[in-house]
């Protein structure tokens, strides 16, 4: 018989994926060593072609900008630039070219990497100005590289090396110094008596200059118009050592609510966006980089910000999908110029159980079968022999040194047993991460590595969880008009489940605290917690997400920009379960009875494949006080997915677990669906004088999901915001109302939360519980289909919100507030009841109507400076949801029905309690009991059988 290790098998396949990873990895780390070798090669071989005889020296040097990666820096009032000059040039290099321009016109230029800066040398203005230098640094003393350092007013300046130095030459003696790089905060010095400036630029934590991430783009915090939440996931990870993304920004934002089912390692997170928003469920959209993804698969500290868009107008360009808010992750990027930077962190973790039930002792359990009036336990055990031994066991302990005795052949047991606290422990988890980043004058890469490991809270390492994380990015300019960003997420990790995992907890309060340890007489194992965690072999479950995402920007003109996007997502998941059948006996009062299926083997593999593909193009327009931007553009998704399994029982070989070694009956089974997306988007901004804010979106979306000619739907958005402190009349209390904007947004969004072939009435198989005679094996049922609507189709969410965004003392303290109303309109649901005599359900159809109402708070102060930073916040949000329509006539409560409020609870009222005046004078004994009711009152059995008044609480 050939025999394999089914654990040898999966070793071999996951080495074998990971090399074929490792090696598209140094494919694209090769890739982005060429780019950059080309980067440096073309600017030391760029070649200028220019021929005319009438030319402005100004439009000379935009058309050297046209045909080269170089920009010209210069003052205008120094240099003559309408100067007409006779030029030809056929390919010359750029210094031959400059030499010609400015040998005889007393202009001095420099090339420092792509920019060339041009400076007078006449001796007049010489003696008015002077050469200024000194050094940019971040809060932590590091040197900052590719600062932009510009006079002010001017287009003169330069950016600082890579030890953060930098040189101004011929610089006006009564001038200001602007200090600006991204994310920072920019800064303003006059150099009035200095020659020398060092700096120190701290990030922009609290300016309402920070950008945050938008549908498809970003967007100044102060522009904003929709309710949408943002923040820094570093700032929220410094202090919190989770594993998941979802569990490091719990509570950082308001109506967002994230919560964890249980405390197992690795266990994901259910995200709700603002309460309940259909009665088929759903849940948000998460976007990384623009790109759905499994928010688990992500590594935290791979993670720049995070966005939460909340209303309709905010998340209505994303369609479909959107429909239960969108959160918009960006990892994080390098920069330019930089020298290669490491970093590496790591995190350790101990915890423990918080709370667990405590379960009767005893005493307690014996006192309570005698106040039930029992005089023997279940098992046989006399309750006051019982009680006898138990006092006599808890003052002499040694009378009884086995915890038990003997009384007339039956067994009482005296020592007190915890199964709960027996498969409980401290936990250990363990982060590590490390990355390396930098950059040229033409690419920039990061790359980073992640490792988690956990073990939970039960004995073993059999409730466990590892994760490995790879991510790799590359962005290079492929010329001076079109970049490349390449984005490379590798995940693999591994989950360790006991057997019989929910019935853990079960097993360890069911049985009484005089329980044996798990062990019968003849030393058999039976079903206890600790026996299934040290017996019972764990079930594994590996998985493999690989992302691969292409970008290009193309700017052919000044404010446009266009963008395509293409991901690739491939995941694959192995599952195995194992069980042994040595642990399937259940004690029933002294004896014991086998429950459960034999040993065997189970095994299953699925498979899915997601492409996406994003087209689109934004176009900015400035005209004095009015800005103008417009977006359009496409998306197509297309996602698939397969799974095989198979079981097999009896097992040979428990040591060995595997199809082949199993002698018993084998199932097995397949599935797979697919679904596509089209749609096509567009948004209009606009703002007055920036005081007057206005957006528009619409969303044009097809789903497969629904039946042909209701696939399409049409869900259009619109925003305004009015900044008060843009106001004049505001100008007497900036000091202490630094920003204030109202808001207001109304949207609809569709829902094609659904099955993919809900529409098609479809054959599903199942085994039969007979044998086929003629084959031996179970035999194959297949089950009518269900009744399918002739016509269904998107359900639409339409949503009002109002807000209002305000901050005091220099925008330290940050106030924001929201209120929402939202309809969720036609809502898939069980249509009207029909004849009986059919004998099927009803088909869903667009019956049912859902409103919910709430708000949102969010408060922070948060102070920044060069050496300190703190912050100090709270938010806090309410909303009720309410089923305002649904076809239950009978008023069924198992059902929907109008006015169903989502999380009520249901009890019994009454109408008082019985008084001594309710009964019979004379007819009640000292204990109040036993009393006759007057005529007029009616029995309470009485009341409950003929008047029940159940209502939510």
């Amino acid at each position: 018989m050939k025999k394999k290790h089914g654990n040898r098998v999966l070793t071999y396949y996951t080495l074998k994926k990971t090399l074929r990873i490792m090696r598209i990895v140094l494919f694209l780390l090769l890739l982005s060593i060429f780019q950059a070798i080309a980067s440096v090669g073309h600017s030391q071989i760029t070649k200028i072609t220019l021929k005319s005889e009438d030319l402005s020296l100004e439009n000379v040097l935009e058309r050297i900008e046209e045909q080269s990666e170089y920009r010209f820096i210069y003052d205008k009032s120094q240099i003559d630039l309408d100067e007409k000059i006779k030029i030809n040039f056929d390919g010359a290099t750029l210094k031959e070219v400059m030499e010609t321009l400015f040998a005889r016109k007393g202009v001095a230029y420099q090339i420092i990497g792509n920019q060339v800066v041009l400076t007078a040398l006449i001796s007049d203005v010489l003696q008015q100005q002077k050469s200024i230098s000194g050094k940019v640094t971040d809060s932590n003393g590091q040197p900052l590289p590719g600062v932009t350092v510009v006079v002010k007013g001017t287009t003169q300046g330069i950016v600082t090396n890579a030890e953060g130095e930098y040189t101004l030459t011929t610089v006006p003696a009564n001038a200001t110094l602007q200090f600006s790089f991204v994310g920072m905060k920019t800064q303003e010095i006059p150099i009035t008596g200095k020659s020398s400036i060092n700096v120190i630029i701290v990030e922009d934590a609290i300016g309402l200059e920070e950008v945050v991430a938008i549908g498809y783009g970003v967007q100044k915090k102060e522009n904003l118009t929709g309710a949408i939440s943002q923040v820094k996931v570093d700032n929220v990870l410094r202090s919190r050592p989770v594993s998941n993304v979802a569990s490091a920004i719990q509570g950082s934002m308001p109506g967002v609510q994230i919560t964890t089912s249980s405390g197992r390692p690795g266990e994901d997170t259910d995200i709700d966006i603002r309460g309940v928003m259909s009665i088929n469920g759903g849940s948000p959209l998460v976007l990384v980089d623009n790109v759905p993804m499994d928010i688990n698969d992500l590594n935290p500290s791979d993670i720049e910000t995070i966005s939460v868009l909340k209303d309709a107008a905010a998340s209505s360009i994303y369609g479909g999908r959107a429909a239960f808010g969108v959160i918009l992750i960006t990892t994080k990027k390098a920069s330019r110029n930089r020298p290669i930077k490491f970093d590496y962190t790591c995190n350790f973790t101990i915890s423990q159980p918080s709370n667990l039930p405590q379960k009767a002792s005893i005493q307690e359990t014996v006192q309570a079968y005698q106040d039930w009036g029992n005089t023997y336990y279940p098992g046989g055990q006399s309750l006051s022999t019982w009680k006898g031994l138990l006092d006599e066991y808890i003052s002499t302990p040694s009378a009884y040194p086995d915890g038990e005795t003997y009384i007339d052949g039956t067994k009482y047991r005296l020592a007190e047993t915890n199964l709960y606290d027996m498969f409980m422990q401290n936990s250990f988890e363990q982060m590590h991460n490390f990355s390396f980043s930098g950059g040229t004058e033409k690419t920039d890469y990061r790359v980073s590595f992640g490792y988690v490991d956990e073990d939970g809270i039960m004995i073993t390492d059999k409730d466990s969880y590892s994760k490995y994380n790879m991510n790799v990015y590359l962005n290079t300019s492929l010329s001076p008009n079109l970049t490349s960003t390449v984005n490379v997420l590798y995940k693999n990790d591994k989950r360790l489940t006991p057997p019989n995992y929910s019935g853990l907890f079960t097993y360890g309060l069911r049985y009484p605290s005089f329980m044996s340890t798990g062990y019968t007489d003849d030393g058999i194992p039976y079903a206890t917690p600790d026996n299934y965690l040290n017996l019972e072999r764990a079930n594994p479950v590996t998985s493999d997400d690989l992302r691969i995402f292409e970008k290009l920007e193309y700017a052919p003109v000044k404010g446009l920009k266009v963008t395509g996007e293409y991901t690739y997502i491939k995941g694959t998941t192995n599952t195995v379960t194992t069980a042994s059948g040595s642990t399937y006996m259940y004690p029933i009062t002294d004896s014991y009875v086998y429950y459960g299926d034999p040993s065997y083997y189970y095994c299953a593999n699925s498979k899915s494949d997601y492409h996406a593909l994003n087209l689109y193009a934004s176009y900015d327009m400035d005209f004095n006080d009015h800005k103008l931007k417009v977006l359009v553009g496409t998306n197509l998704e297309l996602s698939k997915y397969s799974s095989l399994w198979a079981k097999k029982t009896e097992l040979m070989d428990l040591n060995n677990p595997s199809l082949e070694t199993a002698l018993g009956t084998m199932t097995n089974g397949e599935s797979a669906s697919e679904y596509a997306i089209s749609g096509y988007f567009s948004r209009i901004n606009y703002s007055y004088k920036n005081k007057y804010l206005l957006e528009a979106n619409v969303r044009y979306d097809g789903s497969s999901k629904f039946p042909e000619g209701d696939r399409y739907g049409f869900f259009p958005s619109f925003s305004g915001g009015w900044i008060i402190t843009e106001e004049p009349f505001m100008e007497s209390v900036r000091n202490i109302v630094s920003f204030a904007k109202i808001r207001g947004s109304w949207g609809e969004i569709g829902n094609q939360s659904i099955d993919n072939y809900a529409y098609i009435p479809s054959l599903s198989t199942s085994d039969a519980s007979w044998i086929d005679p003629s084959s031996g094996i179970l035999a194959l049922t297949i089950n009518p289909p269900d009744l399918v609507s002739a016509s269904f189709s998107w359900e639409t969410v339409r949503t009002k919100n109002i807000g209002i965004d305000i901050n005091f003392f220099d925008d330290r303290l940050n106030a924001n507030f929201d209120y929402y109303q939202r309809e969720t309109l036609d809502m898939l649901g069980t249509g009207a009841e029909l004849p009986s005599v059919l004998g099927a359900e009803a088909p869903e159809q667009n019956v049912a109507n859902l409103e919910s109402k709430g708000w949102d708070l969010g408060i922070e102060w948060r102070v920044k400076k060069s050496e300190l930073s703190y912050s100090v916040g709270f938010n806090i949000s309410d909303n009720r949801a309410y089923v305002t329509k649904y076809d239950n006539e009978s008023g069924i409560l198992s059902q929907y029905y109008d006015g169903y409020e989502f999380g009520q609870i249901w009890g019994y009222v009454t109408d008082g309690f019985f008084t001594t005046d309710d009964f019979e004078t004379g007819t009640l004994d000292e204990d109040l009991l036993n009393g006759t009711l007057k005529s007029d009152v009616p029995a309470y059995y009485t009341v409950i059988s003929q008047n029940p008044r159940r209502h939510p609480l």
